[in-house]
Parts: C-alpha cells; structure tokens; sequence
C-alpha cells in the first residue's frame, strides 16, 4: 500500500485588499526613504528616531538605527558616487543631517532653513537636494558637502486673506534642471537651477479653502508633488474643499498639470473624506497612486492620469503620510500613524513605477 502524503499547511497569503505587512514604530512617520542596493527602508518622524527595516528578510522588522534629537520630516538616501552609504534626514529644527547608514554615525549637520523643513527631495542624478522650509525659502544643495547652491524666494508669506502661508513640498525634475514647490493656497511655481530663475508659476486654486464664516481659516495645501518620468507634467497632491474645518473634512484631490503651458490636464477627485499626502507616478506616465488619510480614515488610491474614478481605493486604518515603492514597483511602501504598511501591487495588475528603486536579489 502505497504511503499517504503528508500535506503541510501553508500560510495564508494576503487577500489584494490587504498588506503584506504590517510594521509597528511609535508615533506618526513622516519621513519615508528606500534603498534598492541593500533591500533596505529607512522611517522618521515624530518620536525623532530613525527606523531600518531590511526588506528581504523572512519577517521584516523595524529597528531602531539612528536616535535623532528633533522630530524628522523627510528623508533621502543617496545612492550613487562617493555619497553611496548615506543617509539625509530634514528635522523640525530647520537643519539637514547626513548619516553613514551603515553604523548610523552623524556625518554632517547643516542649518538650512530659519524653522521646520516640511519636505526634501533628490534632484536629478542624486548629486543635489532640495528643501523647503517654514521661512518660505526653496533651496538647492550640493548632497556631497552641504555647500548652498541656490536660494529661491517668491512664495507670499501670508495667504489672500492675510493669514500665515506655507510651503508644503518640492519636487526634483528628471534631467535634474528644475525644482518644483507648492504651499497653502495652491500655488506651484518652477525654478530654473542652472539659472537661477522663475521657469513657471500656476495656482490650483481647488486645494485651498479659506472660511470666513466659522472660524476664519486659511487651510488645505498642495501636499506633495512630483514631475511625471518625461518631465513634462506635475501631479499634485491634497485635499478638495473643505466642508468641515474644524474636522478638515474634504475630498480627496489629485491634479495632473502641463506645468510648461501652465494648464491643467486632468482633475481627479474621490469622495473619501481625506488629503492624500503623497503621490506616486508608474513608469509609462499613464498612472498615478496616491494615499492619505482623514476624517474618512487611511485611503490609498490608483489612478489613470486621465480617468475621472479611481481604479483601485484601498481602505486602512490610520493614515499614510509617505509613499515608496520597490523591486521594479511590485511593492508599495506606505508611512503614517504608528508604522509601515507594505502593500503588493502585483495583484493590482499595475505597471512598473517610476519612482521604483530595485531591490537586491
């Protein structure tokens, strides 16, 4: 008689609607940045440590790497030439830190702006950086040394209603020749690095509300940005207009924007009460994939760049606040309200991410 087969029990996989993981940190993170060489996430933000989280692993885990003395709001790695290794971190305190990744030692602190720096960006070919800071300033800076490559100013200070502004983020173009930035009342301007010049200026005006009624508030905002592979078109990032600003409740709001001609090619907007604070473009241009969080609690959102309704809306709890993606874009990567998510977009049948950095094998 032949011997029966001892079938072992598998684990289950994660339905599509799911995360492949759910990775615990204390607070809210900010700050979201992937390295494809090493498979590695680094996390920042609220509680001021930074997190390393070795994404081949069996059971990925975030540790404790860096233990930062202000609040973290953005982060970059830098990945090519003598800077390989390294770590920037944009801290509430308005200063820049480099970090040998490997031991997590303190390479370089640099006051860069009079106040918080809300966002950081590589520009390019990772040879420079971009900040924007609460002193409405967007600056350009040389990631090997620090050194201050450009200053520029032009955002207003206050709002139409004379109510404080800011300027919640900055994008780098793909040729590494621009730099974009975003505030409060919409209004995205271009900069020209090489010359140091205003290249474009445009307002979307939906993402800002001002309610003069209840509480006189100037609020909403452009909450992220990114240049399209082609470096033709913007994607913004926010909230629609607000109904309720006391629980900043609002829908959430995606423009695609032809920021050369200065029109706007595509609105889209969902009814989940959320500002979505981040954005993702894939690889071809045709998508876009956002996520934030609200009254209407976490959402993440996949778009074509010139539908009308999402293709895929993916509820959570919490929020998410950055977005990442690795391995040729198969996973999404998203920080918020105490953690990490990790998402698996193969099951989302979605093209490859621009934004994608590939993970070691």
């Amino acid at each position: 008689m032949a011997e029966a087969t001892v079938m072992k029990p598998k684990t289950p996989e994660p339905k599509p609607t799911e995360p492949r993981w759910n990775l615990p940190a204390s607070g809210t993170l900010y700050a979201l940045a992937v390295d494809g060489a090493t498979g590695c996430a680094y996390v920042g933000g609220s509680a001021g440590t930074i997190y390393a989280c070795d994404l081949n692993a069996a059971t990925p885990t975030l540790r404790p790497r860096m233990h930062d003395d202000a609040y973290v709001a953005a982060l970059e790695v830098l990945r090519d030439g003598p800077q390989s290794g390294r770590l920037v971190a944009a801290r509430y305190d308005g200063s820049l830190v480099w970090y040998d990744r490997h031991d997590g030692k303190r390479l370089r602190i640099t006051t860069a702006h009079d106040g918080w720096i809300r966002d950081l960006c590589v520009v390019g070919d990772g040879r420079r950086l971009a900040t924007v800071g609460h002193d409405m300033r967007v600056k350009v800076w040389e990631a090997a040394d620090g050194k201050l490559v450009r200053s520029f100013v032009g955002h207003a200070l206050e709002t139409p209603q004379g109510y404080v502004s800011a300027i919640y983020a900055v994008a780098g173009s793909p040729d590494g020749r621009y730099v974009a930035s975003a505030d409060r009342v919409g209004e995205v301007r271009v900069w020209d690095i090489t010359s140091g010049k205003e290249a474009a200026r445009f307002r979307a005006a939906e993402f800002y509300t001002f309610d003069g009624e209840k509480r006189d508030r100037s609020i909403g905002g452009i909450r992220r940005l990114r240049f399209s592979p082609d470096g033709k078109r913007l994607a913004l990032a926010g909230i629609g207009q607000i109904t309720n600003v006391d629980g900043f409740v609002g829908p959430s709001r995606l423009e695609v924007w032809d920021w050369q001609t200065g029109k706007r090619a595509a609105s889209l907007q969902d009814s989940h009460q959320a500002v979505l604070n981040d954005v993702l473009w894939s690889s071809d241009g045709r998508k876009l994939t956002a996520a934030g969080g609200g009254d209407g609690g976490g959402v993440l959102l996949v778009w074509d760049a010139a539908g009308k309704q999402p293709e895929q809306k993916l509820k959570f709890k919490g929020h998410a606040q950055r977005l990442a993606r690795l391995d040729g874009g198969s996973l999404l990567l998203a920080a918020g309200f105490e953690g990490v998510q990790a998402w698996d977009e193969r099951a989302w049948s979605m093209p490859a991410s621009a934004n994608a950095t590939k993970m070691a094998s």
